[in-house]
């Protein structure tokens, strides 16, 4: 005990008590600046200092890999590396992909699946439109792409229904109507053609997960009994899917700590349920709830302001941060006539500041909601001579050329994966047109070849011919490099 008792040393008594309090569920309330991190990753080092589990069997989940590095880096400093190095902190998604490395056979899928990004799903849906009549002059494939994450994260795949908005005129009406007809037709192909071409997407491999614990027991009692503990970040933002997963995998032990701040809470629009974290109690009755009520970030009137603004929120928990960083100067409040003005009227303020505080360039930030309403303060910027950094903008996973890189490897992986295929037979370009794909795809579907086979199976019985027919041999000829640069 006098072992664990210095992971407790420097935290308030409520940061104490959600560290000590590792048995049953208990639910940690934390706002903004009040030192959640610290309190997860003590709890940690305290659990096993306890030696109430060992390392391996304490799973923490989060939902970047920004927070999960973060966590693992704090846990190696408090109980050294080659203890932290067991003890599984993980993303969601991160966490599933795991588990279906080694059990997704038993779904049907080969084991050299392959995952569809963002940009590969949205080009499957628009060719699963393409195939359709109709829809295609009326929506975008990014609004079905949209509405298929949100079924499947809400684990509501058999209601094809759009929210109503309680103002909606009659022709968004009939344009929603005619939408919501689509969507089972589209779902339905598209999902098919993932499990054609041996690939998942994001959304699936939560759905995937819970159906493997739902029908093969042994697997699901394998992973409720191998962590012992569960410990869940930014619970507010979780959605039906991962909900039903936590639910699952504690419902044996119900040792789960969740940490969050529904005053946080501002996933809605991606299928996030605040109801998880407010219904908590409900849910695992005779829970602990422990409220982190101190901000050590932010000074008072930062505080004030928060507190009078969340305060108008109807369904929450109640709760109140206190400062600890002392007073600071009253928030200044500018109402413009429009943007440019927005912008001047700003730089006149950092230049007041600057007079009156000695402040310099490096002192300040703006912070905009989006990205399209950076151009005026970027034009007054320049206009004035101030030089800046413009923070974010496109990742560098999300270029193009890194894009097309990960194709030509995941064809490599899974040579099914069409979506990947499709994206880089005519990267660069080699004149293969949709005449030539058609052909290829029906030589695949009579045959049961891979996407690869299927093309050079066509190209040796003489159904490609022309200008076609060298693209089809340079691309092969390129993947049969790359494949023994890899040996």
């Amino acid at each position: 005990m006098a072992r664990a008792s210095k992971y407790l040393e420097g935290l308030n008594p409520n940061q104490a008590e959600a560290v000590k309090q590792i048995e049953g569920p208990v639910l940690v309330i934390a706002g903004a600046g009040s030192g959640k991190t610290r309190v997860v990753t003590r709890r940690i080092a305290y659990i096993i200092a306890q030696k109430a589990a060992k390392p391996e069997q304490i799973l923490a989940v989060t939902f970047t890999n920004k927070a999960a590095g973060e966590m693992r880096e704090r846990v190696a400093e408090l109980v050294g590396k080659s203890k932290s190095e067991k003890v599984v902190v993980s993303t969601f998604h991160s966490f599933c992909l795991k588990v279906l490395r080694e059990h997704i056979e038993l779904l049907g899928y080969r084991r050299n699946f392959t995952i569809s990004g963002e940009g590969d799903t949205r080009t499957l849906v628009k060719r699963v439109i393409d195939d359709l009549e109709g829809p295609q002059e009326d929506f975008s494939p990014g609004i079905f792409r949209e509405q298929i994450s949100l079924m499947k994260g809400n684990q509501d795949t058999e209601h094809f229904a759009m929210n109503v908005p309680s103002d909606e005129s009659k022709e968004e009406t009939a344009n929603r109507e005619k939408y919501e007809s689509w969507l089972p037709e589209i779902f339905d192909r598209y999902q098919s053609a993932l499990r054609a071409a041996n690939t998942v997407d994001f959304d699936d491999l939560l759905g995937l997960v819970l159906k493997l614990w739902s029908e093969h027991t042994e697997i699901r009692k394998h992973f409720q009994q191998k962590f012992k503990y569960v410990m869940v970040d930014e619970y507010q933002d979780t959605n039906t899917i991962q909900y039903r997963l936590i639910q699952t995998l504690v419902s044996e032990h119900k040792n789960l700590c969740v940490v969050g701040d529904d005053d946080q809470s501002i996933y809605g629009w991606r299928g996030a349920d605040v109801s998880n974290i407010l219904n908590f109690e409900k849910d695992f009755p005779g829970a602990k709830s422990i409220t982190l009520g101190y901000n050590y970030r932010s000074k008072e009137p930062i505080l004030e302001a928060a507190n009078a603004v969340i305060a108008n929120n109807g369904k929450r928990i109640d709760k109140k941060m206190l400062p600890q960083q002392g007073p600071g100067r009253p928030i200044d409040r500018i109402v413009t006539a429009d943007e440019e003005h927005e912008a001047k009227m700003a730089l006149e303020w950092m230049e007041t500041i600057r007079i009156k505080a000695g402040a310099v360039n490096d002192d300040f930030a703006i912070l905009y909601r989006s990205n399209m309403q950076s151009r005026p303060y970027e034009i007054a910027l320049r206009t004035a001579g101030i030089p800046y950094i413009v923070i974010g903008g496109q990742e560098f996973f999300e270029r193009s050329e890194v894009r097309d890189i990960i194709a030509y490897l995941k064809i490599i992986v899974n040579p099914w994966d069409e979506a990947s295929f499709l994206r880089v037979v005519n990267m660069p370009r080699r004149g293969i047109g949709d005449k030539t794909l058609h052909v290829i795809h029906d030589v695949c579907r009579q045959s049961g070849l891979s996407l690869g086979k299927g093309m050079a199976k066509a190209l040796s019985e003489g159904k490609i011919t022309g200008g076609a027919e060298k693209g089809i041999r340079s691309f092969l000829g390129s993947m049969k490099d790359y494949r023994y640069q890899l040996r």
